[in-house]
């Protein structure tokens, strides 16, 4: 090139450079002031946005389970169960999807039972009966965002427990899976779990043996449960308008359990840029200070 093209090219390079830098930084910039402000403002002022950030409902992996067959997702001796009621939360009628996974020993005995899909009402009957025989603890997992009850993770863990001979109780709440589709909330959900946990309680206390029963909260779900323990007696007299509380169960799991909201949402990774600026810090956690 001759010398005066040179030029020219060098400088057409630094232009474009400069260009660059400019949407590089802008773009930068926007992410910037959209993560620190636009977001803890929204959190702050948005009950829908907050809820959704929460319960993560939205997200459900993996899609379009058949809960009817447990077996698709690679459970064995487990049976699907409705439980339906009328919500005094939301004024309506709810149907809460629950999962019954035998303990292992159990399965190889009823392992026929399984088999003959037209004895579906009588496979109910003799696992209830199942239920109130048991010689080892029946757990009730509640668990925690996002995703159902059929999820791997969740799925992997039933069958620890079922290796372990317990028989594990596992439902989605309303929002969640095959659950009525509602907007979950903290009542609503609390709900859900208390309506399961009567259920198991209205089998398990026709024996005479009354078989251990424990509540495993995860993530959330440790909220959930504590929230409803915490509160039987009251929740026993308001929502299901028992003249007695129903007993607690044998203990209470929490796996990876969380102090409150505020502390919850000032841990996770997510809003740690957020939280370097203490006047947007209010407005992430402030929504759950009362």
């Amino acid at each position: 090139f001759p010398r005066s093209n040179v030029h020219v090219v060098i400088v057409l390079y630094a232009a474009l450079d400069y260009i660059f830098l400019i949407l590089g930084s802008s773009a930068i910039a926007g992410i910037f002031i959209f993560h620190v402000v636009a977001v803890p403002l929204i959190f702050k002022y948005s009950k829908t946005f907050r809820r959704g950030l929460i319960f993560a409902n939205f997200v459900q992996w993996p899609p379009n389970v058949n809960f009817e067959d447990p077996a698709s997702r690679g459970l064995e001796g487990c049976r699907n169960i409705s439980i339906e009621y009328h919500s005094k939360v939301d004024q309506c009628k709810v149907k809460i999807g629950v999962w019954h996974i035998l303990p292992r020993i159990t399965y190889e005995k009823l392992k026929g039972n399984f088999e003959n899909i037209a004895a579906k009402e009588e496979l109910d009957r003799i696992l209830d009966a199942e239920l109130m025989i048991s010689k080892t603890p029946i757990l009730l997992y509640c668990h925690g965002n996002s995703n159902s009850r059929a999820t791997d993770h969740r799925v992997q863990l039933y069958k620890v427990f079922q290796k372990m001979d317990f028989h594990t109780i596992t439902f989605d709440y309303r929002g969640f899976g095959d659950s009525t589709n509602l907007n979950p909330s903290e009542d609503g959900v609390v709900e859900d779990s208390l309506v399961v946990y009567e259920w198991l309680r209205s089998i398990v206390d026709k024996s005479e043996t009354k078989p251990a029963i424990f509540i495993w909260g995860h993530s959330l779900g440790t909220g959930i449960s504590s929230q409803l323990l915490g509160n039987l007696e009251e929740l026993s007299t308001r929502i299901l308008e028992r003249p007695d509380p129903l007993p607690l169960p044998n203990g209470l799991i929490l796996e990876a359990p969380f102090n409150n909201l505020a502390d919850e949402v000032a841990e996770n990774s997510c809003s740690q840029a957020r939280i370097l600026v203490t006047v947007l810090r209010k407005g992430l956690h402030s929504p759950f200070w009362r």
